[in-house]
């Protein structure tokens, strides 16, 4: 009984810790003239394009929906806000997806921000109506609008009234009230990130205490780290280095310890919400190759039979829930992009958490995988469209199981594998537990690559791929 009481606490704990620490009482939205927060005052859903005259409401030399869909922001209190880390979104049961306005985004009395589709990703409808939402950091709503299908006119903003009232208020007037004539001065216009964090445009650079993972000593304590539309480009202690030019770059001071993210290249994380299997062998001995396991009595029961039950559709169809189980696992443990996982994606994972390295949230889908692949054992295996692939530069990473297990027929996978013109710069082998200096020095040779992956083949093989000296 002890025993299942450790994994329900953790459990437990695990979900207290996703649950947002929200306050008691959410915001009061209403059409009221007063208001103690700040509040959404304009959005323009149907700007012109270039032939119809339209303006370039955001100076981004880009005119029409695409790029000027606005929402603009005003603080009505007499207390500067900071609004970094609330989120803004459209339909909150679809549409595009929410994003978070950048850090440290303070907004003075009286102040308006405004954000653009460019910057925020989310696209209003205007033949199907959409909703308009401002939440805090909590999640809890501070504002919302809503308009109707068909509705929206060309160059014609929906507003607050003097009265708080929403309606047609006439031409557009980002970063200005509603009564006034644009343009007057610069408007500000705020930053505002899709969880995709790929896709983040634009410089700005992180402080803190810097943990480079080089060495035991590569902490940098005074340390800065500069980022360029999601690439990081420098990292440094102390005084900005001369050839760097952060004229304008925003500075982001978190206060905290900055690690780099790991990448997990070997999982099968969909069925990391199974506890390890605890096996024994049926015959007192290890494993020689991967085809043996399965067979144990033991395997179908505690591993196969749950995850069936667990994941299909026609069963619990909890598949969503799983991979999402398993990523905050990776990311509590610092992993934020992990290999391995469902074929298909989902909706709602695969914009969140750890990023899959087989799917367009790693940049780009250009990874392949084969986890039990006829490459591996059949002579006869096609593979022109991965060798296509590699020489028309469409292929990243080709990730294959070779050469799992100790015995001949496991090495002999691996020769296969070069016979058939497969061993080039993008393989990524698995495991590889037999292989030596021989198949180290082919693999060199082409600069291909292997995934280690000693704990599961300790666990099965009583062995792993030796490093050489």
């Amino acid at each position: 009984m002890r025993g299942r009481l450790l994994p329900l606490l953790l459990c437990a704990l695990m979900l207290a810790a996703l649950t947002p620490l929200s306050p008691s009482s959410v915001a009061h939205v209403s059409g009221d003239a007063v208001h103690d927060h700040i509040i959404i005052s304009e959005i323009l859903v149907s700007p012109s394009g270039e032939d119809y005259n339209g303006t370039d409401w955001n100076g981004d030399g880009k005119f029409g929906s695409s790029s000027d869909q606005f929402i603009e922001l005003w603080n009505p209190t007499d207390a500067t806000v900071n609004i970094g880390g609330w989120w803004l979104d459209d339909d909150p049961n679809g549409g595009s997806p929410p994003c978070s306005i950048g850090w440290n985004t303070n907004i003075t009395p009286d102040e308006r921000i405004v954000f653009y589709r460019d910057k925020t990703g989310i696209e209003f409808s205007y033949f199907d109506g959409d909703t308009i939402q401002l939440s805090n950091q909590y999640d809890a709503v501070m504002d919302s609008f809503s308009f109707a299908e068909l509705d929206s006119d060309y160059d014609v903003s929906y507003g607050r009234f003097s009265d708080g009232s929403w309606g047609k208020v006439g031409s557009p007037t980002p970063g200005l009230a509603n009564d006034q004539e644009w343009p007057q001065g610069t408007q500000r216009q705020g930053s505002c990130y899709t969880p995709r964090d790929h896709m983040h445009e634009g410089s700005y650079v992180l402080t803190g205490r810097v943990v480079t993972m080089t060495s035991e000593q590569g902490v940098l304590n005074d340390g800065h780290i500069y980022v360029v539309d999601g690439t990081i480009v420098a990292v440094w202690s102390g005084p900005t280095p001369s050839h760097l030019n952060l004229e304008g770059v925003p500075v982001y001071e978190t206060e905290g310890t900055i690690f780099p993210g790991l990448i997990d290249l070997h999982n099968h994380y969909h069925y990391n919400y199974l506890p390890l299997w605890d096996y024994t062998p049926q015959n007192g001995q290890f494993y020689t190759n991967r085809y043996q396991w399965k067979d144990n009595s033991n395997y179908k029961p505690e591993v196969s039979w749950p995850k069936v039950f667990m994941l299909q559709g026609d069963r619990w169809g909890l598949s969503d829930e799983a991979v999402k189980y398993a990523e905050v696992r990776s990311i509590v443990g610092g992993t934020t992009a992990i290999q391995g996982g469902p074929s298909s994606s989902g909706d709602s994972w695969d914009s969140i958490l750890a990023r899959n390295v087989e799917h367009y949230n790693f940049g780009e889908d250009n990874m392949k995988t084969c986890a039990v692949c006829d490459a591996a054992y059949d002579p006869d295996y096609d593979g022109s469209h991965l060798i296509e692939d590699h020489e028309d530069g469409s292929l990243d990473g080709w990730f294959v199981h070779v050469a799992e297990g100790v015995d001949g027929s496991s090495l002999n996978e691996f020769q296969l594998l070069k016979d058939q013109g497969l061993l080039f710069r993008e393989t990524v082998l698995i495991h590889g537990v037999p292989l030596r200096e021989s198949e180290f020095a082919d693999m060199a040779a082409v600069d291909a690559t292997l995934v280690w992956s000693p704990m599961s083949n300790m666990l099965l093989y009583g062995d792993t791929a030796c490093e050489l000296h």
